[in-house]
């Protein structure tokens, strides 16, 4: 029975060595572990910690991307003249007039002689009337619907548009001024180039 007692107490001290060797291995190879995992961590892509945090930071890129710029944004949220200059029926209806427009200007190079409006025929007269008169109330049309009236010349097309107009304004009617008021003196001005500037109306989207 001693003999007994005395193999079991052996067998208990060799457990308890050999534990005792694993866990120094452990501890041993830990420090290694954290480093592997340290220079690992060096190499991932971006510095992040895994896949879910790659496209966590990309969605949160994404929504802070600006949107497209669209001048609407820039109107008054209420009222009549921004409900007009936002409607598809306003800007279908200006398209077509250019395009008009366009085609006039060809016929009118073509077909009226005439330097200036007072030796033009009527025709011609109220074309150029009609024309101008619907691209100054589209243009006021859009500058009443600002928010910020500053912010429209911020806008490309407004900025655009208004100087194709001024230069409407200029030839004919300018010019047919000029001339009336110096009483019937020719005026020597390229106006058949000045006009055809008009068609760069066309490039609007």
């Amino acid at each position: 029975m001693p003999r007994k007692l005395a193999w079991d107490r052996d067998e208990t001290v060799v457990e308890q060595a050999e534990q005792d060797m694993v866990a120094q291995d452990d501890r041993s190879v830990a420090p290694s572990l954290d480093s592997g995992r340290q220079e690992i961590g060096l190499f991932r892509p971006f510095g992040f910690s895994d896949a879910d945090e790659i496209k966590r930071r990309a969605r949160e890129r994404a929504r802070q991307k600006p949107e497209a710029y669209n001048v609407h944004d820039c109107y008054y949220k209420t009222g009549f003249i921004q409900k007009v200059a936002k409607h598809a029926y306003f800007e279908n209806v200006t398209l077509a007039v250019i395009v008009v427009n366009a085609i006039w200007i060809a016929i009118d190079a073509d077909e009226n002689p005439a330097e200036t409006l007072l030796d033009a025929k009527w025709p011609f007269v109220f074309a150029d009337v009609s024309f101008f008169s619907y691209f100054l109330l589209e243009l006021i049309i859009r500058f009443l619907a600002f928010e910020r009236k500053c912010n429209c010349f911020k806008d490309g097309w407004f900025v655009f548009d208004t100087s194709l107009v001024t230069l409407y304004m200029f030839d004919p009617f300018i010019i047919t001024l000029a001339v009336a008021a110096s009483g019937g003196a020719k005026i020597d001005l390229p106006t058949s180039v000045l006009r055809l500037f008009r068609l760069a109306r066309l490039s609007r989207p």
